[in-house]
Formats: C-alpha cells, structure tokens, sequence
C-alpha cells in the first residue's frame, strides 16, 4: 500500500483519543496526526462541544484567550505542508463551502471530496449548500449520495449520483 493519511483534528480530546489508537495500532508510517482545524484561513478557533455526541461538536473563531484554542490551517497550506491528496474527506460542520473555495481543485488534480452536508450546518457558517454544489459543479465535479439511512448499522453504501443537492436535502 501507497496510500498516506494526514489526520486534522481540532478537538483535543478526539485528537488525544486519535493520537492513542495510532499508537495502538503501531502508529502506521503513513498516518499522520496533526491537532488543527481545517479552515479558510490560518487563526484560531474554539471549540463548542456538543455534549451528547462529540462528532456534533464544531468550531467559530476564538482567540488566545480562549481556552484549548485550535490553530485554524488553511487547505492549500496543509497540502504544501504534507502532501496532495488523492481523497479529501471533510467534516467540519458546515463550513466545507468556506474551505474548499479557497483552493482551485484542478491545481491539485481533483481529487475525490467526501462532505456531510446539511443546510443547518451551512448556514453556521453563513453559506448554503447551494454555495458548495455550485463551487463543486464549476470545477467539473460530479456529486453523489449515500442514500443509506445514517448511523446505520453496517458500512454498505448505497451511492446515486444526484442532480442537485436541493433533491437530497428535504429527505
């Protein structure tokens, strides 16, 4: 295997938890962990926990003064820093939009983007999945479904190519 893994998590309690199941497991060479946010620019965020299910967790700006503030890394820096990936996969809770549209794709040959995207989100970070779809389809990608009902019990996907995210959304 080829493959290269460069882990971004801003919450210090998942990243502690990441950091150990690496290690656990022989901490492969090819994956790395790295305690930032994933952001449009490079400042710090604070963390606003969601206290019945940690992956509901998100960030907004911070500052120093607020306490286990994460350092937002912008995109286009991490690739430089590390690597370009074949596969992006985003969940930053609404502000894939912010994110992505700070980096033409195409330099970095379109790779393959996996987003959780939901108009609650989207409007925290003051954007419409609308937004997104649109930044995607402008840079030629095609964008699909897992149309599998979430937190299922299994991982088989059931992936359709959808013609606007409007149509995904109301269900």
């Amino acid at each position: 295997p080829t493959g290269r893994v460069l882990a971004v998590e801003g919450n210090p309690d998942s990243y502690a938890l990441l950091r150990r199941n690496l290690a656990l497991s022989g901490g492969p060479a090819r994956c790395e962990a790295l305690n930032a946010v994933v952001a449009s620019e490079r400042t710090l965020f604070r963390l606003i926990k969601n206290a019945k299910n940690s992956g509901a967790s998100y960030f907004e700006p911070g500052s120093d003064r607020d306490r286990g503030a994460a350092l937002g890394r912008p995109l286009g820096d991490l690739i430089s820093a590390y690597f370009t990936p074949r596969v992006i996969k985003l969940d930053i809770e609404g502000f894939e939009y912010a994110v992505l549209s700070t980096l033409p794709l195409a330099e970095i040959g379109n790779p393959i983007l996996f987003a959780e995207v939901s108009d609650a989100h989207s409007a925290r970070a003051d954007s419409r999945p609308e937004d997104l779809e649109r930044l995607l389809r402008d840079q030629e990608y095609r964008c699909f479904w897992n149309r599998k009902k979430s937190h299922a019990n299994d991982d088989v996907f059931t992936v359709i190519e959808i013609r606007a995210f409007g149509d995904i959304l109301q269900q």
